[in-house]
């Protein structure tokens, strides 16, 4: 230490900004994908090989878009809202991370199928904060993307053990 400092401990980098919140009052907004590309699969070849590890329906006329349940992505394509269910033996419910919608539709589609490996460098994805809603995914889709997914929020818990995992 320097003969001539003198540490007196209310120095500011003694301290940090802290906000306790309680876990019913947070709010994890989804991030919904948008991509620009099929990578050469018509609409229904796309569908198709999603369906080796999705069940895929149709989602009804006049019903929400926005997934009803964990393990649920809702898929546009084509013009049209498709309910897409990871298939159970597909879930790790032991793996925080690999319990995620996010890290599933990344293994099981966006990289198989389309390639899409590094989200930071991929020009052919970008995110859509939930809070945009989901007219933000039709909008982009008539204009400019191939496919959107609206992605369910995270849950606190699953946030916290993730964290918790390292």
């Amino acid at each position: 230490m320097d003969a001539g400092l003198e540490i007196m401990g209310d120095e500011p980098f003694n301290f940090f900004m802290t906000l306790i919140v309680p876990g019913t009052e947070i709010k994890c907004y989804e991030y919904n994908r948008l991509v620009s590309t099929l990578e050469g699969n018509t609409p229904d070849q796309f569908r198709e090989k999603m369906g080796e590890n999705f069940e895929i329906v149709a989602l009804e006329e006049g019903a929400s878009t926005r997934p009803e349940a964990v393990h649920q992505i809702n898929m546009l394509l084509d013009g049209h809202w498709w309910v897409c269910k990871i298939k159970a033996a597909l879930i790790d419910e032991q793996d925080p991370v690999k319990r995620l919608d996010s890290f599933m539709l990344t293994e099981f589609c966006l990289k198989p199928i389309l390639g899409i490996a590094d989200f930071r460098t991929d020009q052919r994805i970008e995110f859509s904060g939930g809070i945009r809603g989901d007219g933000e995914l039709e909008r982009r889709c008539r204009l400019d993307c191939k496919v959107a997914f609206a992605m369910k929020e995270i849950g606190v818990e699953d946030l916290l053990r993730v964290a918790d995992s390292g």
